[in-house]
């Protein structure tokens, strides 16, 4: 593969996936800034693993993607809890406010409950799944009725299964679904 056709093929995955990929981050750890940290990790690794495999073509391009992403979440999610502060509470900053540390508790709990969330995503059929994401991508019943050629209203009641058992998984794995979904009804 030549060095346009790598660059052309980029393109194309970043154009497709940049908002999904980076939706998933944020909506895991509800953080901007991290989300566009992770974003961007995850299309430096896409970019690197194409210069070095050019003959790599991915058959099922969104499922690959989304490899890669788990990747770099996983990475992520083992450097924190491996990381030790170099500065302890007491040590005044530079500019003399004091470091305050974020509580080991919550984040703990925040990131066990951001791996349930993925985990009960990965329990549902691939077909639910690819609906959920189409929608967390903002498109409408009609935009999808195109993509898949399946009538909008057999999509519109397939979406609303696909929350359902979503949520029935979610309630499984004893995630604080209600807090994520506060204006869904059950």
């Amino acid at each position: 593969m030549n060095d346009q056709r790598i660059r052309d093929l980029f393109c194309d995955i970043y154009g497709d996936y940049q908002r999904t990929v980076y939706g998933y981050f944020y909506s895991v750890f509800r953080r901007q800034d991290l989300a566009e940290e992770l974003t961007q990790t995850t299309f430096e690794k896409i970019w690197r693993f194409l210069c070095h495999n050019s003959y790599f073509m991915p058959v099922q391009l969104e499922h690959w993607v989304f490899r890669v992403v788990k990747s770099v979440k996983n990475d992520f999610l083992r450097r924190k809890q491996t990381d030790v502060p170099t500065t302890s509470m007491d040590t005044p900053l530079e500019n003399g406010e004091i470091l305050q540390l974020p509580d080991e508790k919550e984040n703990a709990d925040f990131y066990l409950s951001s791996l349930s969330f993925w985990e009960a995503f990965e329990m549902l059929e691939e077909s639910e799944q690819a609906l959920l994401r189409y929608k967390i991508q903002g498109l409408t019943s009609a935009q999808m009725e195109k993509i898949l050629n399946i009538p909008a209203s057999t999509l519109r009641s397939r979406t609303a299964t696909a929350k359902k058992h979503f949520r029935k998984q979610l309630k499984a794995l004893d995630f604080p679904w209600d807090e994520w979904f506060h204006s869904e009804k059950e």
